[in-house]
């Protein structure tokens, strides 16, 4: 039905979080990289009826966090 297609998270570890997501159950659908970082979409629609896109951006090296 009419709604949300996904719910975007950023993440750091863009790796391990697509095993720790495979090892339960939700299969990657889709990845790819942009300008300053990448996206994975896991396919969680069946238990949670929305799509969950991971995003990990590229720390800026003059960065201080």
């Amino acid at each position: 039905g009419e709604g949300p297609h996904h719910i975007a998270f950023v993440v750091e570890g863009m790796k391990e979080k697509i095993m720790l997501l495979e090892g339960k159950g939700f299969p990657l659908q889709q990845k790819g990289e942009y300008t300053g970082g990448r996206y994975a979409y896991m396919d969680t629609f069946k238990e949670l009826k929305v799509i969950v896109e991971l995003l990990e951006n590229d720390k800026d090296k003059g960065e201080d966090v």
